[in-house]
């Protein structure tokens, strides 16, 4: 099977200890490349086109060119959904919460990463990484050709369910954007909750050696290996080439 695997840094592997003085280019050259490297040693084509601290609109413009330039022949993409506010511009929506916020930029990521599907004839399938991805019972039917495969990796990784009732959309407390917010919206008390969610993440990765570190700040490959058993059990288009393989 031909896989594209792409996100931000939480799609490259595992990290090495920040205290290790690399240029940027060795820290690839130096880890285990996670989920890639596990479905490669399993059989399949896989390329991996992550990169440490892209955006959701950047990774579904690189997807897009991937696909139209470079190599039309992708059974299965991996996507690796990131921070929201990475690339947010508030002007660019019409919301009247912070809530409706989210709702909207969450919209507007899935419906491009539809179309791509759409017109690329590709199944498009979701993790929650850096961000877990938003709950969306009509998924199928508004976004057809993207299915959310792993909710919250985080979660997977730490209670062994990959779903959450209340998403966590980020791991690092974006400072300047809380205060940017507090001052354009009045549902301070689901800002404030997100503020605590996002300082209840960071706190877990750090604390699980086990599984996020050596660098503390994504999973490691012990991790990603948990992912990849799971979707090799329960993400339907893996399951099924694996199979035909057989």
């Amino acid at each position: 099977m031909n896989i594209l695997v792409i996100g931000d840094s939480w799609g490259v592997g595992e990290w090495p200890d920040p205290k290790i003085k690399l240029a940027y280019s060795e820290y690839r050259n130096m880890n285990h490349y996670g989920l890639a490297q596990y479905l490669e040693e399993a059989g399949h084509n896989v390329v991996n086109l992550s990169e440490g601290a892209k955006s959701n609109k950047y990774i579904s413009w690189m997807l897009k060119f991937y696909l139209q330039r470079v190599n039309k022949n992708i059974d299965l993409v991996y996507i690796f959904q990131t921070e929201f506010h990475r690339e947010l511009v508030l002007e660019e929506f019409n919301a009247n919460s912070f809530r409706d916020l989210l709702n909207q930029y969450n919209a507007r990521f899935l419906g491009t990463l539809s179309d791509i599907s759409q017109d690329y004839n590709v199944k498009i399938n979701l993790i929650g990484g850096a961000s877990d991805t938003d709950n969306y019972p009509e998924l199928a039917s508004d976004f057809p050709g993207v299915k959310i495969a792993c909710q919250s990796l985080v979660n997977l990784l730490l209670n062994g369910d990959p779903n959450v009732s209340r998403p966590v959309f980020s791991y690092n407390n974006p400072k300047d954007r809380l205060v940017e917010f507090k001052n354009k919206f009045d549902d301070l008390k689901f800002i404030l909750n997100f503020d605590d969610s996002v300082e209840s993440r960071r706190k877990q990765l750090t604390k699980n050696k086990l599984l996020f570190w050596p660098d503390g700040n994504h999973p490691n490959r012990s991790g990603h290996k948990i992912l990849f058993d799971y979707l090799t059990k329960h993400n339907t288009e893996l399951i099924i080439n694996n199979n035909t393989q057989d």
